[in-house]
């Protein structure tokens, strides 16, 4: 029996090829756009769960509120990590980690390495890190210790067999040696972070540090008992901290806190997007929204397909009359439409594939996945490709198939049930959710490139155009760095020259408390830079004056923000002069405001800063280096400045290679995460416009042959083209603009949630929905035209003749 519906529907979509093609066009294009978002959010929500024990690893948050500022950071002080597993049963184990960066020898030369970390020796009993050499229980127990990944073993030794061998790091000046004690496998690219060098902490001076309020970069994790629970801990560890911080009911009763939370290691990846992030997370919004966006791409699918079937069912009736009057049941002819439309799906489908298989490099560049389809993502699409070819099938074969089969006979034999074009009332409802769809998709793909080009056109409050960062300046002697300092000024291309550590765009962040008395804290960003940073770039002084060398008091100075009066609690037109107390032994006096700038992604408002005065390359405060070299170049000028400096630092013998940035490019890497899923809404948003397209194209072809007599008689009428058009498009006219109707608040409320992120944000003007709308219009009605004009400029004659 399969058999036999097998070789009727088999024929059946052959008579129909034209359609038939539609149909499988339409449903390959989405579901491989499916198959693309599912792999995508897959991969997204797989981060971390490689570990055996992903479910019971949990990091350990620092809250901290002081005055009008808060901030939650993914660090935890260095004593904490012991004292928890020491306060707690439930905790099993504990692990720190301190990013880093290690310049190593190899041969005569020296390479930067990025990814490197200082860890507690328990970072095995933890993760599950494989090791190709060495024991996991002692590999990191010594001071000195390391432990390399195969990729670096083969880049420094061309093998991995090198336990026991020395790996020689610069640090400063001088050259240390640090004795491989393992080799493990790389790192999984879904995790959230990924080092390459793990350094024994045992000898970090560091993690040694006893006090809780010692706010240092130390990611702490904590592996909890089997059956043990989070939620009872995280109620424990207030008391935690009260038991180990001398001042905390001092900070409760001022309502200021500092408070641990948790924050569970398989939701790091999408849920967490706190300060000192060991990497660029991604978003769990963006996983609904492309979540989302798949499934509205594979209703526009099916939408046409159920449009294209039930437009058929006119040439159709006649068909299902006979096989009733032959005998057939309605269960038969059901089985028969569903078998149809099953092997219409499955075909689809196996084009699918083949255009996911072909897209998914492009994809990868896109999305910044490096995704294959490899044995274990063939696994991972196999209940996905079965659950899309009975969803698919099923439902958007389903309507055709019952509607086709009730047909009564008698009445169809007679004549009296006349379809196609003329029973329409579905396929109108599917029409407008259609373009309601492209029209969300469409509006929603122009706010979000608007307010990217909101972000890279904003007056931040600074200059970052033709700014050359020079990294690494710690490296050289302070004789070096002056000389270096010096003859680059002299260029004929730099028109500015600063330094500091600290950046506009950087990640490196530095936050203390100051307070306008003994008792009013703030939480501010501290920033060491000299007497040019501000001038270099371009920072507007609201009111007072920079640091400058002939005022020796200025070692005592600093510059805020305008975040830091209104934080500090001082009148803008009587702030110069004040006393800013620090660490309650230190007292600064302001000289200067600047006008706000941004220095973190415009998701976040300006935060309150202070900029205290960098000696030569010392702090007043922490004897904190400047690492960074801020050259302002004139117009044009990067390429032959950038030979020049290469030359210059050369000659001064650095192991240290050189290393630079473009600061707006630095500026511009914070909105990666957006101008990914731009650039893959705007390829959905294109993909749901086609297929809508494709099928309207269907339906503007099934009228045009479906009213082909009406058309020749009015011809021979004396009806013109432009009034044949008219007649042929009048009703995809007004089901268009209904969907817009429909669309335009929809994507307004979507919009709306999504620009809710962004502190700082672009207008959405009411022009855009209009703009947004007459694309959709347009590329609609050039469609429907294609065909239409066609049947219009069709000779009468013929078409008569015929019937």
């Amino acid at each position: 029996m399969f058999k036999h519906y097998l070789k009727t529907a088999t024929r059946s979509l052959l008579t129909s090829r034209f359609f038939s093609l539609l149909n499988v066009a339409g449903l390959a294009l989405s579901m491989a756009g499916c198959l693309l978002i599912f792999l995508w959010v897959s991969d997204e929500r797989s981060f971390d769960r490689f570990n055996d024990k992903a479910d019971r690893i949990y990091r350990l948050n620092t809250g901290l509120k002081f005055g009008a500022t808060s901030t939650e950071r993914a660090i935890a002080p260095p004593a904490a990590a012991a004292a928890a597993k020491k306060t707690f049963p439930e905790v099993e184990e504990a692990v720190r980690l301190l990013p880093g960066t290690a310049l190593i020898r190899k041969g005569s030369a020296f390479i930067s390495e990025e990814h490197l970390a200082t860890v507690d020796p328990t970072i095995f009993k933890v993760f599950s890190f494989p090791l190709i050499s060495g024991n996991p229980g002692t590999v990191l127990t010594e001071p000195g210790s390391i432990v390399i990944s195969e990729s670096i073993a083969k880049k420094y030794f061309g093998r991995t067999g090198v336990v026991g061998e020395g790996l020689s790091f610069m640090e400063g000046n001088n050259l240390y040696v640090h004795r491989i004690a393992g080799v493990m496998k790389d790192m999984p690219e879904n995790g959230h972070f990924r080092y390459d060098l793990l350094v024994s902490m045992v000898d970090n001076e560091y993690s040694k540090q006893p006090d809780f309020a010692a706010i240092l970069p130390f990611s702490t994790y904590l592996l909890l008992k089997p059956g043990a629970s989070a939620q009872k801990l995280a109620t424990r560890l207030p008391a935690f901290m009260c038991a180990n911080l001398p001042f905390y009911d001092d900070l409760q009763t001022g309502g200021d806190y500092m408070r641990f939370s948790l924050t569970p290691l398989t939701k790091i990846h999408l849920e967490s997007a706190m300060m000192n992030e060991l990497g660029q997370n991604g978003s769990l919004e963006y996983v609904k929204i492309f979540s989302l966006a798949g499934v509205l791409i594979l209703f526009v699918a099916c939408f046409n397909f159920m449009n294209l079937s039930t437009a058929k069912s006119a040439g159709r009736t006649r068909e299902v009359g006979v096989r009733k009057v032959l005998g057939s049941s309605r269960l038969a002819l059901i089985a028969r439409f569903l078998t149809e439309s099953m092997l219409l799906t499955g075909a689809s489908l196996l084009l699918a594939w083949v255009f996911a298989w072909a897209l998914l490099p492009a994809f990868n560049r896109v999305s910044g996945k490096e995704m294959t389809f490899g044995f274990e993502t063939i696994f991972r699409l196999i209940p996905v490709t079965i659950a899309l070819l009975l969803l698919v099938g099923l439902a958007a074969g389903a309507y055709a198939a019952f509607f086709l089969s009730g047909f009564r006979p008698i009445e169809v034999l007679k004549g009296n049930i006349a379809l196609g074009m003329k029973g329409r009332g579905l396929r109108d409802y599917l029409v407008v959710f259609q373009f309601a769809i492209s029209i969300f998709l469409v509006l929603c793909t122009m706010v979000v490139y608007r307010q990217l080009h909101f972000i890279h056109n904003k007056n931040i409050g600074f200059d970052r155009n033709e700014v050359l960062v020079l990294k690494n300046m710690n490296s050289l002697t302070e004789s070096q760095a002056a000389f270096l300092k010096t003859s680059i000024g002299k260029l004929s291309g730099v028109a500015d020259l600063a330094m500091s550590s600290f950046l506009p765009s950087g990640r490196r962040r530095w936050s203390n408390f100051i307070a306008a008395s003994d008792s009013n804290a703030v939480q501010n960003e501290f920033w060491p830079v000299d007497d040019r940073y501000i001038p270099c770039l371009g920072i507007k002084m609201a009111t007072g004056r920079n640091f400058s060398r002939e005022f020796p008091s200025d070692s005592n100075a600093v510059i805020i923000n305008e975040a830091a009066v209104r934080a500090l609690g001082f009148k803008s037109d009587n702030v110069i002069g004040k006393p800013l107390y620090y660490q309650h032994d230190k007292i600064f006096h302001i000289i200067g405001v600047t006008k706000d700038f941004n220095f973190n992604s415009l998701k976040e408002a300006v935060s309150p800063a202070v900029l205290i005065q960098l000696n030569d390359w010392a702090t007043k405060t922490e004897g904190d280096g400047a690492d960074n070299l801020l050259i302002r170049l004139r117009s044009n000028q990067a390429s032959p400045i950038l030979s020049a400096i290469a030359d210059r630092w050369k000659s001064l013998g650095s192991a240290q290679p050189l290393a630079y940035s473009f600061l707006d490019a630095d500026f511009e890497s914070l909105y990666k995460g957006e101008e990914r899923m731009a650039s893959i809404f705007i390829q959905f948003t294109i993909l749901g416009l086609v297929i809508a397209c494709l099928g309207l194209f269907g339906l503007a072809a099934f009228a045009a042959e479906q009213r082909g007599r009406e058309i020749a008689v009015r011809k021979v009428l004396g009806a013109s083209v432009i009034s044949i058009l008219m007649l042929m498009s009048k009703n995809f006219i007004r089901l268009i603009i209904i969907s817009m109707l429909i669309g335009i608040p929809l994507a307004w409320i979507a919009i709306g949630r999504w620009l809710k992120d962004f502190a700082y944000r672009a207008d959405v003007p009411i022009w855009l929905p209009i703009i947004a709308s007459g694309i959709t219009f347009v590329i609609a009605i050039f469609t429907i035209t294609a065909q239409s004009l066609r049947a219009a400029t069709k000779n009468p004659a013929r078409i008569l003749q015929a019937e």
